[in-house]
């Protein structure tokens, strides 16, 4: 006789693509931290952690105390849609998600509704639909899951997790919540939180991050977004300690270096920033972000020409960075590239409307250039953007008195002096 072992490649299934899952949904979350180094999980998934998981999800997938022992062999319907599954989880594995669709789709058709592992069916095949980027039909997927056990963890977490991709975060933490009440050890979810959390500016994923650290201190990802976190919060030290822990648990780890390059830089430390940098570069060398961060440190550095190549490969990568186009600005200003500096300020600003910085240098390229109506609207705008940019009325004095408005002029000049004591 056969014996039932579904359960254990679909929760394998499940549980070992969720700990890779992050990869996509945190690629481009810049939103939130003062760095802007995006959040990935690992590659290489941590086999202990897999096998508690996969204990505990046993339990709380259960229909009933004799759900191992049932045998495939009972009826040829059974037999054939475990036989999908199975060959769905092996070319999930060899990231042939159509392929793997396709045999999900055929288990579902095969599978008594009334089946006990019905439910890690629909949610197999959502994890399925999730890496395809068909969030929505992951959730409905993993809808049907809870609807038929209630007390799924996995789904519960899957339904979380495909949430977080779509943006919708507060989903995503209610889901992450009910997965967490359900098993109060379940570290993925706690960090899955966490993330949740951070995007919407909430005080309380710091408190998760430290449970996921607390209940799985191997969990690397977690090191890494809570210094992302520690950054944004403006604790370097903080960050800092938190990226030399996840590069000590996987030297192979580039946000972790590129993210302590960010922090070394904020302490002062240019030697050791360019150095991460380089390395995060050498490990990920389509990582955009990287290079723009790095063009700033060279050009801080005085390593100009360096600047220039970073910043053009960093655009090169991602045409829509927009620190990039800003940094290109500034060094084409200074080589007396007014055209070219105004087009990037231009791209900046387009990409990135609420950037007082930007309106202020292009007002002050089209300024130089003659286009003094142009240059007061960038001023007056970035002065609705900040208040308190007491360069930014400096300059709006020098141009009001240059075009005759003594008044406006005086005006701008003294709230100069009163920000900038």
């Amino acid at each position: 006789m056969i014996k039932y072992i579904l359960i254990g490649f679909v929760v394998a299934l499940i549980i070992g693509s969720f700990l890779n899952s992050y990869n996509d949904a945190n690629k481009n979350n810049n939103e939130f931290y003062s760095n802007p180094a995006s959040t990935q999980h690992n590659d290489q998934l941590n086999q202990s952690v897999i096998k508690s998981e996969l204990q505990d999800s046993n339990q709380n997938v259960k229909p009933n105390n004799q759900a191992e022992s049932i045998d495939l062999g009972q009826n040829n319907d059974s037999k054939d849609y475990a036989t999908y599954v199975q060959q769905g989880s092996t070319k999930f594995g060899l990231k042939d998600f159509e392929g793997a669709l396709k045999d999900y789709n055929q288990a579902i058709e095969l599978i008594p509704k009334n089946d006990p592992y019905c439910t890690l069916v629909y949610a197999g095949r959502g994890r399925v639909r999730d890496e395809l980027g068909d969030f929505k039909g992951a959730i409905e997927d993993l809808n049907q899951a809870i609807k038929l056990n209630g007390e799924n963890t996995i789904a519960y977490y899957g339904r979380g997790l495909a949430r977080s991709k779509s943006g919708d975060y507060k989903g995503a933490i209610n889901d992450y919540s009910k997965a967490i009440k359900l098993d109060p050890g379940y570290s993925l979810a706690y960090y899955g939180r966490g993330y949740a959390r951070t995007n919407l500016g909430d005080k309380g994923a710091l408190n998760d991050y430290n449970q996921a650290i607390k209940l799985d201190p191997g969990n690397v990802n977690a090191y890494n977004d809570r210094g992302n976190l520690f950054l944004a919060l403006g604790n370097k030290k903080g960050a800092l300690n938190d990226y030399n822990k996840a590069i000590k648990l996987d030297p192979e780890y580039s946000l972790a270096y590129y993210g302590r390059g960010y922090a070394r830089s904020g302490l002062g430390d240019s030697k050791g920033a360019l150095k991460d940098y380089n390395q995060a570069i050498k490990l990920d060398p389509e990582n955009a972000n990287a290079y723009n961060d790095r063009g700033n440190l060279f050009l801080a550095l005085g390593n100009k020409k360096s600047a220039l190549n970073d910043f053009n490969k960093a655009i090169t990568l991602d045409p829509k960075i927009a620190g990039a186009y800003f940094g290109r600005g500034g060094l084409r200003s200074i080589s007396g590239d007014k055209a070219g500096a105004l087009s990037d300020y231009n791209q900046t600003i387009e990409l990135n409307p609420k950037d007082e910085k930007a309106y202020i240098v292009r007002g002050y390229i089209r300024y130089e250039l003659g286009d003094n109506e142009g240059a007061l609207k960038d001023y007056d705008h970035a002065i609705e953007l900040d208040s308190n940019d007491a360069f930014a009325y400096y300059l709006r004095s020098k141009l009001r008195k240059m075009l005759g408005s003594e008044a406006g002029a005086a005006s701008d000049y003294r709230k100069y002096l009163e920000l900038s004591k």
